[in-house]
């Protein structure tokens, strides 16, 4: 056999073994959500309101669901910026008490163990960075994932559903620590924007287009700052509502979908479907690049 034919019959083989590599690289990428089952809100006050007592509903309905009456909730208090775990874990074990649920803290036991026998898995305020570095510096995010995926509830508010996004690129937080990767949990293949506020949003009722904010803003720079220094509404470098920062991200990660929860307003993930759920009207906003903003309205359902 000729050495060009040999050659051919060399590259074809490697072909072949490159297509089945990125084939098996693919597979591994892909991540079945079919079996999520979550209960994420923006906060754990809203108005005024007594702490929960706007989601208090919405807790007791997944709890009884769930069939979570009496069983563990595994309670990660990491991203809280103090080292009195026991403390955060009494707070939240007495605004829960109406659930009828052991809620206990990670950091009482060995935490890989702590996650293994959780009935489910809760995660409160904080900081979105010094959360993620603890769970992945503590090996337990693997762990998380695969009780996530295989159907172990999930309970989030602020922090704990930011933390349900596939990255942490809309993080709202002051990145105060260094991180080993911008994946979150990926629970969801999209972004979760809690404690969302808009004042674009207060003074056009909702209906205004990235479009529009990419075109007019994100081209910005530092010499028309300058030179409008002194008029009267002009906003100062570093004061971009969220919205705007959404529009950041997705100016530079066009496929991506970010759903952004006012304080009044949570998400109820049942597989590859998507309740928003709100105390008020509409509290639930998707973001897509050069789409108009969509507002999703109390028990409307979606797919993610």
């Amino acid at each position: 056999m000729k050495r060009r034919e040999l050659l051919k019959i060399g590259a074809l083989g490697l072909g072949a073994l490159a297509l089945q590599g990125f084939s098996i690289e693919a597979q591994r990428n892909v991540i079945d959500r079919s079996k999520v089952n979550a209960l994420l809100l923006s906060s754990l006050s809203y108005n005024g309101m007594a702490y929960f007592e706007h989601a208090k509903t919405w807790f007791i309905d997944f709890v009884q669901k769930n069939q979570l009456q009496g069983k563990k909730i595994t309670f990660i208090p990491y991203g809280v910026l103090s080292e009195n775990f026991s403390a955060y874990e009494k707070f939240i074990q007495q605004q829960l008490a109406f659930l009828n649920v052991e809620i206990k803290s990670i950091h009482h036991e060995n935490p890989i163990q702590s996650i293994k026998n959780a009935d489910a898995i809760a995660i409160g305020e904080g900081n979105l960075f010094v959360l993620m570095r603890d769970l992945y510096d503590s090996d337990i995010i693997r762990l998380i994932r695969e009780k996530i995926f295989s159907g172990t509830p999930y309970i989030g508010w602020g922090t704990g559903a930011a933390a349900a996004s596939d990255t942490i690129k809309t993080a709202t937080d002051m990145p105060i620590v260094e991180i080993k990767t911008f994946n979150c949990l990926k629970m969801l293949p999209c972004q979760i924007t809690p404690h969302f506020y808009s004042k674009t949003m207060e003074s056009n009722s909702g209906q205004k287009k990235l479009e529009d904010y990419l075109n007019q803003k994100f081209s910005y720079n530092i010499t028309s700052y300058v030179s409008n220094s002194n008029t009267q509404n002009n906003e100062q470098i570093g004061t971009l509502d969220y919205e705007e920062k959404i529009g950041e991200f997705l100016a530079l990660n066009q496929d991506g979908k970010v759903y952004a929860l006012k304080d009044s307003a949570g998400l109820l993930i049942e597989g590859l479907n998507a309740k928003a759920l709100s105390a008020e009207d509409a509290g639930v906003f998707k973001f897509e690049h050069k789409k108009e903003t969509q507002a999703l309205e109390n028990e409307q359902d979606f797919v993610y």
